[in-house]
C-alpha cells in the first residue's frame, strides 16, 4: 500500500489528487482481498471504482471530489491510466468495471500522446483543446481552461514563460513520468492482454524509450525521477511485462536500474529511501512496486555499496 503525505491542498487544486488517491486506494483494497481471503475488500474496490462517472465516447473519467462533487475530466495522462490498471485488477467477477477499462484502452489512440522518440506526453491534449462545456461539467473555469488551450492561445506567453521554455518543462516533466507510465501500462497489460493497441508502433516507440541512453541521462537531473517516481524499480517490471528479453539481459538490466535507485535515494542510517525526496514515507514505500518482479529475477540482483 502507498501512502501519500497529507498536506493542504494548493489554491486551485482537487483535493483527491485528480483520479491518482482513488487509483492508490483500489490498487491496495484488491491486495487487501488477496491477503487475507476477503472479498469484501475487493468489492469496496469496485465500488469506489464505479462511482467516478465514465464517459463512454470519450473513454475517460471524471475525478471525484472528497466531499461527492463529481469534477472534470482528468486531463492528466498518468491519473487516467493508473485509475485504469488498478481497475484492471478488481476482476472479471466485476464486468461493469472491467467494460470500462475496455474502453479506456480502446481510446487509447485518441487520448495517448506520444512523441517521436517514444516518449509520453504529460497531458491529454484531447480534453485541453477538442472537449465540449457539456462534456466537462465544469462551469466557466472549463470554460476558461478550454479558451487558454486552443491552438491559437498556446503561443501567448503565460506568466513569464515563453513557448519554448513551456515546452521543455513538459517534456521535462513527461521524462519523469514515463516509468510510471508505464508500470502502469505493464499492469494494464497483465490483466487485459487482447487488443490492437498493444502491437502498435506507437507503443512499441513507449517501450523501447526506456531502453535509450538519453533516457538515461534525461532522469539524472530530472526531480521527477529517482527523487519522486522510482524509475529503478518501473523499468525493470515494465520492461519484464512489455518487451521479449533474454533473461539474462533483463538481470543486468534489472541490476543496473535497481542500483541506480538505491544509489540516489537509499539512507543506510535510516533503512529508508529518504535521500533527495521531499516525501520520505511515500517515496520508500514505492518499493513495493519491485515487488512484482519474479523472485527468479531479484534474486540475481546484487546490490553495490
Amino acid at each position: 500500500m502507498v501512502f501519500r503525505s497529507i498536506t493542504a491542498p494548493k489554491k486551485g487544486k482537487d483535493s483527491c489528487n485528480g483520479l491518482m488517491g482513488q487509483a492508490w486506494t483500489i490498487e491496495a483494497l484488491v491486495t487487501a482481498a488477496e491477503v487475507f481471503g476477503d472479498e469484501k475488500y475487493r468489492s469496496v474496490a469496485a465500488d469506489v471504482f464505479t462511482k467516478h462517472q465514465f464517459n463512454h465516447k470519450y473513454g475517460l473519467w471524471n475525478r471525484l471530489e472528497i466531499d461527492g462533487r463529481v469534477l472534470s475530466m482528468d486531463e492528466t495522462f498518468n491519473h487516467q491510466l493508473w485509475f485504469a490498471a488498478c481497475g484492471s485488477l478488481i476482476g472479471d467477477d466485476h464486468p461493469e468495471v472491467m467494460d470500462r477499462v475496455g474502453r479506456f484502452i480502446e481510446c487509447l489512440p485518441q487520448n495517448l500522446t506520444i512523441l517521436d522518440d517514444g516518449l509520453i506526453h504529460h497531458h491529454i491534449e484531447r480534453l485541453r483543446e477538442n472537449i465540449s462545456i457539456d462534456d466537462l461539467h465544469a462551469g466557466l473555469l472549463s470554460t476558461f481552461q478550454k479558451f487558454r488551450y486552443r491552438s491559437l492561445i498556446k503561443k501567448v506567453p503565460l506568466i513569464g514563460m515563453d513557448l519554448d521554455d513551456r515546452i521543455r518543462k513538459q517534456k521535462h516533466k513527461s521524462i519523469g513520468y514515463h516509468s510510471f507510465n508505464m508500470y502502469a501500462f505493464a499492469l494494464l497489460k497483465k490483466n487485459m492482454p487482447s487488443g490492437e493497441f498493444w502491437e502498435t508502433e506507437n507503443f512499441r516507440k513507449a517501450v523501447d524509450y526506456m531502453l535509450k541512453d538519453e533516457y538515461v541521462y534525461a532522469l539524472e537531473s530530472n526531480k521527477y525521477g529517482y527523487p519522486y517516481n522510482p524509475p529503478g524499480f518501473e523499468v525493470p517490471y515494465s520492461l519484464y511485462m512489455l518487451k521479449h528479453m533474454d533473461e539474462n539481459d533483463l538481470v543486468d538490466i534489472t541490476d543496473r536500474w535497481v542500483n541506480r535507485q538505491f544509489r540516489k535515494c537509499y539512507n543506510h542510517e535510516t533503512g529508508m529511501l529518504d535521500r533527495n525526496t521531499e516525501d520520505p514515507v511515500t517515496h520508500t514505500s514505492r518499493i513495493y512496486e519491485l515487488t512484482r518482479m519474479p523472485s527468479a529475477i531479484l534474486h540475481r540482483v546484487q546490490l553495490k555499496d
